[in-house]
């Protein structure tokens, strides 16, 4: 019998610098921990329903953010997510910008897949197969 519920998730990160400096990404799961390889992903096996949270820090905010004289950002120190599949099957670009909440360690919601704050980001996997997960993550 085939196990519907059982599968793998995969994040893909882009992070901005300074100096070598950048985001920290951590991603934990069912009492499991997981922190972004090198490449910028994180890649691990879920049992669905499962509740994922992205704890992101390494932010200094008055070293980590260069602006010019008129205010534009010159440097940053970032993380984006550029992509989430759930057994390679891609999440659409309507969740990865309208769907993601970051909690700021200042106590503010932000949806956005670009995380220029520290803070957490819990994403809920409501359903109890993939099939089903998919369909409510792209619509």
């Amino acid at each position: 019998m085939t196990n519907f519920n059982k599968c793998n998730i995969k994040f893909k990160f882009e992070f901005g610098s300074i100096e070598q400096r950048s985001m920290n990404i951590t991603a934990m799961c069912n009492n499991k921990c997981y922190t972004v390889d090198k490449s910028g992903v994180i890649e691990f096996e879920i049992l669905l329903p499962t509740t994922i949270i992205l704890d992101v820090s390494g932010k200094n905010y008055n070293t980590d953010t260069i602006v010019a004289a008129d205010g534009t950002i010159l440097q940053d120190i970032f993380a984006k997510i550029d992509s989430i599949t759930i057994d390679n099957f891609p999440l659409n670009q309507l969740f990865l910008h309208q769907r993601i909440t970051l909690s700021t360690d200042t106590d503010q919601n932000v949806i956005t897949s670009y995380f220029g704050f520290n803070g957490t980001v819990t994403i809920e996997l409501k359903e109890d197969t993939v099939f089903a997960q998919l369909l409510s993550m792209n619509s």
